[in-house]
């Protein structure tokens, strides 16, 4: 192969590897990817913004996981956790989600997740 040709193969090449996003890396990290729906609640949102936001959300499915911070204590997010969940510590979601709001959601397209946020303030 020619020097330029051979060069123009490696950027193709490295180009092709992408580095995974953050939600990736959280879902592989915390073995959540067969779940299609995985809600991140912040212990720091208020209970009322939190329940109007699951007020129409069907969470008995089986492909749908909520995490929340270990101290939640809010009365409705205690309700919650009647549901399938597993605890992580605020400190880390603020550090993989970078000091998010009240909810992210992470919903499975195809074999890849899309992040939404949702903040009432």
């Amino acid at each position: 192969m020619y020097p330029i040709k051979r060069m123009a193969f490696l950027l193709l090449l490295l180009s092709s590897c992408k580095t995974p996003s953050k939600e990736k890396l959280f879902i592989e990290e915390y073995k959540l990817s067969k779940y299609d729906t995985i809600y991140i609640v912040s212990s720091i949102s208020c209970g009322g913004c939190v329940g109007d936001y699951f007020k129409e959300k069907n969470l008995n499915r089986e492909n749908t996981i909520l995490i929340f911070d270990n101290s939640s204590t809010n009365l409705f997010i205690e309700n919650l956790k009647k549901f399938k969940h597993i605890n992580i510590s605020q400190n880390i979601l603020d550090n993989k989600f970078d000091n998010f709001g009240n909810i992210i959601t992470l919903t499975k397209v195809k074999e890849d997740y899309i992040m939404t946020s949702y903040d009432d303030k």
